[in-house]
């Protein structure tokens, strides 16, 4: 998983600085870090149902605006690259990686302070995981854990102030599916896992 993150993080990078000359000058990239407000998780299956709050996290992202349709609004992609959760009260820990496109629509034409609606919807990758000494018990009586991605949506408001420093607000929800192997039986069971959160994230605007 991490190689395939690397490989779409320089691939953005490249894909930003091998278009610069030609972008026209309203094109933006947009660096940003981000706290959870509020996170829960929720894990289902045909036969449990089971939902957790999750403790705050930080994530770091990267918007890259390209494309106007409008005066006031912009599509682009993006990438938001979570450090791991842990649920309240479990062992569980949890980690998406969303890769996106979105949209952006300008509410004003003020550069003091320009009031925006966002949405974005992509593909995320999907980590599950336990600590080691756990991650070793469960081995040791012969269950095994994998997982795998899911879709991405969210949608939000923010505010470019000075149209430099960017604050944003967002509502998201993240998919993924965790499938669990029982080596004795040749058995595996997945797990459907759902994380829903607010968050708040501030950053700086390059513009081209």
């Amino acid at each position: 998983m991490k190689k395939i993150i690397l490989t779409l993080a320089i691939a953005l990078v490249i894909i930003f600085l091998g278009n610069a000359p030609s972008l026209a000058e309203s094109n933006e990239l947009i660096v940003k870090i981000g706290t959870d407000i509020n996170g829960s998780a929720s894990l289902k299956s045909m036969e449990i149902s089971a939902d957790f709050n999750t403790e705050t996290g930080l994530a770091i992202e990267a918007d890259y605006y390209f494309f106007p349709i409008s005066e006031r609004a912009k599509i682009g992609c993006g990438i938001e690259y979570q450090l791991i959760r842990k649920l309240v009260n479990a062992e569980d820990m949890i980690q998406y990686i969303p890769i996106y496109g979105m949209g952006r629509m300008s509410l004003s034409d003020s550069d003091s302070f320009n009031f925006y609606v966002i949405g974005r919807i992509g593909y995320n990758l999907f980590n599950y995981d336990f600590p080691p000494e756990i991650k070793e018990y469960y081995k040791a009586i012969g269950m095994l854990f994998s997982s795998k991605g899911g879709i991405h949506y969210g949608a939000g408001c923010g505010v470019h102030v000075h149209d430099s420093l960017v604050i944003e607000l967002i509502y998201s929800m993240y998919n993924g599916t965790i499938n669990t192997t029982y080596e004795d039986y040749g058995l595996t069971i997945g797990l459907d896992c759902n994380y829903s959160k607010i968050g708040l994230t501030i950053g700086y605007k390059i513009k081209n």
